[in-house]
């Protein structure tokens, strides 16, 4: 695996690899992305950025952050005026079977509302982006 990280970083990616803990839930993931999209608000203010967010729980981790307060910080200041966000999620309503849509509500009014932000419904493409191997 060192190899592949290697070239993710040669090509220019800013790689962070990430470990689960010995009961395989995520530590510091959703935190970790938080941290890079505050310093990239930081040094990069001015600049014209497309921000693609493919989340839309809006839980906060166990650190007690969550993407709403990023979008929400650059959708609501005009500092950002050269800021666009993506928000791509699966979304349904009502919900299906009693599953509620894993779209957390607020992000989605954020987005919708600001004319700088565009949400892309993954369930849409469902069947092209979910496999399911049958038993």
């Amino acid at each position: 695996m060192e190899g592949l990280w290697a070239q993710y970083q040669a090509h220019g990616y800013d790689t962070q690899r990430l470990f689960r803990g010995k009961d395989w839930k995520e530590r510091g993931v959703d935190h970790s992305i938080i941290g890079h999209m505050w310093r990239l608000i930081a040094r990069q203010r001015e600049t014209p950025i497309e921000l693609v967010l493919a989340s839309g729980d809006g839980s906060r981790n166990e650190f007690g952050t969550s993407f709403y307060e990023v979008l929400h910080e650059i959708l609501s200041h005009s500092a950002y005026e050269s800021w666009t966000v993506v928000l791509a999620s699966f979304h349904w309503n009502p919900p299906v079977r009693d599953i509620r849509s894993p779209t957390n509500g607020r992000m989605l009014e954020l987005v919708d509302n600001s004319p700088r932000g565009t949400f892309i419904n993954l369930m849409h493409d469902y069947d092209k982006l979910v496999y399911h191997e049958r038993d």
